[in-house]
């Protein structure tokens, strides 16, 4: 999947979560491909707990970040097609698709 389609569609879901005032911790997980597509060591990760968000990246793949994310309600996995380079590319096409869509 592209990263300007993730980054929408995780924009759309945080709008939802916070119109919606729900207060569960869910996660919203974006892993990225090599060209032998195979999961690279890195993610974004982001986090909707409390009407509040996160977005963090990280150095290794999602399934490694640790219990305190995997125990948590995971709302959607993603692979991006893009490299990981975009990683910070990626949070901020959200923000930006989330101003928008709050403006």
């Amino acid at each position: 999947m592209k990263l300007a389609a993730i980054a929408s569609n995780i924009a759309k879901s945080i709008q939802i979560y916070q119109t919606n005032k729900r207060t569960d911790c869910v996660i919203y997980a974006v892993e990225f491909t090599d060209d032998s597509h195979k999961a690279a060591n890195g993610c974004v990760v982001a986090r909707l707990e409390t009407g509040d968000y996160t977005l963090t990246s990280y150095d290794e793949r999602y399934m490694d970040t640790g219990d305190d994310i995997l125990k948590q309600e995971l709302g959607a996995f993603f692979e991006c097609d893009d490299d990981i380079d975009q990683r910070e590319a990626l949070i901020t096409a959200i923000k930006a698709d989330l101003a928008t869509l709050q403006a």
